[in-house]
């Protein structure tokens, strides 16, 4: 949802154009069919807190960085978290992942 967020801006900032959008689009459905979504069930809202407690991270950042833990199996250490946002971008490397931005 948040990817598909920032093709919409994208777009009404004129920054890219419907066929660019619709490419990007694309992209992220092919992209769909192979991840693994982490639902947010109480031990990724509860990690959500605790990562609150420790990072500079807004609530919905706070959700993705548990879900990714909890997708590693609580083991980060040089697994990929891409991401183009300053703080989370932190955090995400604090926590041990290999950041890509």
């Amino acid at each position: 949802m948040e990817i598909h967020g920032v093709f919409i801006r994208l777009l009404k900032q004129s920054s890219i154009s419907r066929e660019g959008m619709s490419k990007a689009l694309g992209y992220l459905q092919e992209f769909r069919l192979r991840w693994r979504e982490v639902l947010p069930v109480e031990s990724v809202r509860n990690l959500a807190e605790e990562c609150l407690d420790r990072y500079r991270i807004r609530s919905a950042d706070a959700l993705q960085l548990a879900a990714a833990i909890i997708w590693c199996n609580g083991n980060p250490k040089g697994r990929p978290f891409v991401c183009f946002d300053t703080e989370l971008c932190d955090a995400a490397r604090q926590a041990g992942f290999d950041v890509r931005s």
